[in-house]
């Protein structure tokens, strides 16, 4: 670029000389003129009066000349100037490249030693991670081990000192209800929020030592430590390396329970690899039609629908489904469960008559094992009923929509308030869907009549969980909590663990009910 400019000034500058050069010989050649006029004007001949008019008509037009190649002359000096005031910039500009360079250079610089010094950072955190786990696990197995020699220690004593120890222990386990708490082993299952999948617990019998690092991880995710949670239940998969039946049922039990802590965290993709794995170990231990295989292949379904692999999660569905009817019966509650998730995927994959048929299947059969004011039932009509509003089917979606309103109402009248507070959120769910109706429908006056009763049940349902303390959420790893090493003092020297979910680990209360907890999204 900067030979192109110097090459146009080089020929502006040609062109300047070449017109004054040009403009003094018009100016030479006008004086030469004036100069003739002077003569021919002091002469009467008629041929001077000629001369005199070719001359005026000559300087005449030497004047117009000259005027343009001043004009020219101006013209190429403004052209020099800005030719001159074009290279200063380019010369900057490449002054400022060669800064920008150099800056550009420099931060890639700091960028690495960022990136070094946060990969240092979070290498740092995780063994700070790791280390505290393995503490609270020494602390939590050194109380164990010394609650079993004060417990054997107190068996060799007089009656009256058995008496005291024991007044004692109930004192402790009164202040802290934790210790109360058990893990149940049967397979449950429970009912979640309208339009959601629920979830089967794979927890099995386990050995004594899996069962205290069990009972160490839903400590952890019971505080909201997940961090913690997930890195000593990967220490424990390592531990269960042993080509055993019992390291490898105990394996699955880890392998679902960390696959669930993935869930809590909102990782549901890193859930699924844990999940087929444990399965595998299922079918290996127990054959392809056990009610344990079918646990994990149910919450393999949701894992695989949170994802939107519809197609596997159907697949997945059906097996548990199978294997649930011939273990438990076609009409079993879990059966109806199993129908309920299968219907569930069937109208996220659009198979609408599929869906509508376990839809009405797993409706029968929670009517018939249950009542008609169950919550499954509820919520099992209102699921149907957005399926039919979904469809269209105005009459058909009103009618279930309105039966599971007067149901609640009655549950609300007659049933007591823990009642009410169960299914209070579906009757929430159903005026919604219920407003949407007449809204499709443009019936205004009931589309006014259902928004003051949506309003109404949203602020009950907002102070009753206002009323309810909270916590905050996970903290970074560098700022988690340590675990009280003063473990609850019990009068046997065999430990008991908290109860698990339905999902293989427990729920604190503290994380709020179903409705106001967004991490936990079962829709299709």
């Amino acid at each position: 670029m900067s030979d192109l400019f110097h090459g146009f000034a080089e020929q502006t500058q040609s062109a300047l000389s070449s017109l004054t050069t040009l403009l003094q010989e018009h100016e030479h050649a006008m004086r030469d003129l004036d100069r003739e006029l002077l003569e021919q004007g002091s002469s009467n001949n008629p041929d001077s009066i000629y001369r005199m008019k070719v001359c005026a008509e000559k300087r005449a037009q030497l004047e117009q000349n000259k005027e343009n190649i001043q004009d020219n002359i101006s013209q190429n000096e403004i052209m020099l100037l800005a030719l001159a005031r074009i290279s200063q910039l380019e010369t900057n500009c490449f002054s400022l490249q060669e800064q920008h360079k150099f800056m550009v250079s420099e931060a890639e610089k700091l960028k690495e030693q960022l990136d070094d010094t946060r990969m240092q950072l979070e290498q740092s955190q995780e063994r700070v991670v790791i280390l505290e786990a393995e503490h609270e696990e020494v602390k939590f197995l050194a109380a164990l081990s010394s609650r079993a020699e004060a417990a054997l220690t107190g068996s060799l004593e007089t009656s009256g000192a058995t008496q005291v120890s024991s007044g004692t222990c109930s004192k402790k386990d009164g202040e802290d209800k934790s210790a109360h708490m058990h893990m149940d082993d049967s397979t449950e299952s429970s009912v979640t929020e309208s339009g959601s999948i629920s979830e089967l617990s794979p927890i099995t019998d386990m050995s004594a030592d899996t069962r205290k690092q069990i009972a160490i991880i839903s400590d952890y995710n019971k505080k909201g430590s997940y961090d913690i949670a997930v890195n000593f239940s990967k220490k424990t998969l390592q531990d269960l390396q042993a080509n055993t039946p019992q390291s490898k049922s105990d394996r699955a039990v880890v392998l679902n329970t960390l696959a669930l802590l993935y869930r809590d965290i909102g990782d549901p993709i890193q859930s699924i690899p844990l999940l087929e794995e444990a399965l595998r170990i299922r079918e290996e231990l127990h054959g392809n039609n056990h009610i344990r295989v079918a646990s994990i292949a149910n919450n393999l379904a949701i894992f695989y629908s949170k994802t939107r692999q519809y197609e596997l999660a159907e697949n997945s569905c059906k097996k548990a489904l199978t294997v649930k009817e011939l273990a438990l019966g076609s009409d079993s509650v879990e059966v109806a469960r199993q129908v309920s998730n299968l219907a569930l995927i069937c109208q996220s994959r659009h198979k609408l008559e599929e869906a509508e048929f376990n839809f009405v299947r797993a409706l029968n059969i929670y009517q018939t094992e249950l009542g008609t004011k169950d919550k499954s039932v509820l919520k099992t009509m209102t699921e149907l009923g957005q399926f039919y509003l979904q469809q269209k089917k105005y009459e058909e979606a009103e009618k279930f929509l309105k039966q599971v309103v007067a149901s609640g109402e009655e549950v609300k009248e007659q049933g007591g308030d823990a009642l009410w507070t169960g299914v209070q959120p579906i009757i929430l769910q159903c005026v919604k869907s219920l407003k949407d109706l007449y809204s499709a429908t443009r019936n205004t006056e009931l589309i006014k009549q259902t928004e003051l009763r949506f309003q109404k049940l949203s602020r009950d349902l907002k102070n009753k969980h206002s009323r309810i303390p909270s916590r905050n959420r996970t903290p970074p790893p560098s700022m988690l909590p340590k675990l009280s090493s003063q473990a609850p003092a019990r009068c046997s020297p065999t430990p008991t663990t908290p109860t698990l979910s339905v999902t293989g680990i427990p729920r604190s209360e503290s994380r709020g009910s179903s409705m106001s907890r967004p991490s936990r999204d079962k829709q299709l």
